[in-house]
């Protein structure tokens, strides 16, 4: 087998990276824009957690046990500095294309920030760049848009959630122009 196939067996049998806590991640390491969303979204779906301390959410989200805070806190909260000390390949780069076979890019955007500080800013820089296809259906036209925000959404959080970050020379990569869209997740 060569070295991608039993990099990858390996890592099935590997404890879930995310789950594993981070002995130098604190309270105080937890961005408060970060902690907000997350507050935001957990009341868009329940408002008993209006009520709840920030320990007990993190502890019921799994991001916090007598050990410390985990991986996956560091993703979704932690701050910038905290994550470029912990995890410097945890980024997203997004480059777009006038014309796919152009080699240099027209715009480029770069995040090393918790993930749920940036989901909606990575969204808002493909969307700003997404193209509206007009279709004709009898007499009324309306448009489409090339990308549907709800996949590029989805394939974006499963770039983020599966990725290996023992890569820590890799970043996860989206690459679009007016017809194409790429996703390449280290790992």
């Amino acid at each position: 087998m060569d070295q991608e196939t039993l990099r990858a067996i390996f890592i099935e049998i590997d404890d879930d990276f995310s789950s594993k806590s981070t002995p130098t991640l604190f309270l105080n390491d937890i961005d408060n824009d970060a902690i907000d969303r997350l507050m935001e979204l957990l009341r868009l779906r329940n408002s008993i957690y209006a009520q709840r301390s920030i320990r007990d959410i993190l502890r019921g989200l799994e991001l916090l046990d007598d050990n410390g805070l985990n991986y996956s806190a560091l993703l979704l909260l932690g701050k910038k500095e905290k994550l470029g000390q912990l995890l410097p390949g945890a980024e997203i780069v997004f480059e777009w294309r006038q014309k796919s076979d152009k080699i240099s890019h027209d715009f480029r955007k770069e995040w090393r920030e918790p993930f749920l500080k940036i989901f909606n800013d990575v969204w808002k820089a493909i969307s700003d760049r997404n193209i509206r296809i007009p279709i004709q259906e009898g007499l009324i036209q309306r448009e489409v848009l090339a990308f549907n925000e709800q996949a590029i959404r989805e394939a974006i959080l499963n770039a983020i959630t599966h990725r290996d970050y023992t890569v820590v020379s890799q970043s996860v990569f989206i690459k679009a122009d007016p017809s194409n869209l790429t996703i390449i997740s280290p790992g």
